[in-house]
């Protein structure tokens, strides 16, 4: 299977540097703030931004995720 290009938001998106597992993306899925919108530590929502952000701060409990 070849892989095709990402978009998030009409923007590409470089593929990542790491290789995961299938098992891993779909962990990704479900706890990730860019698709739940949610905190992953204490569930607090966290809002979208126009332009998409590059990092996910939660300021009730401190998480912390740099996506660049």
């Amino acid at each position: 299977m070849k892989p095709t290009q990402a978009f998030y938001n009409g923007t590409p998106i470089a593929p990542p540097s790491i290789h995961l597992t299938t098992e891993q993306k779909m962990d990704l899925l479900d706890w990730h703030p860019i698709f739940t919108g949610r905190c992953p530590n204490c569930e607090r929502p966290i809002r979208e931004t126009t332009p998409p952000r590059s990092h996910w701060d939660c300021a009730e409990c401190g998480w912390r995720e740099d996506l660049a």
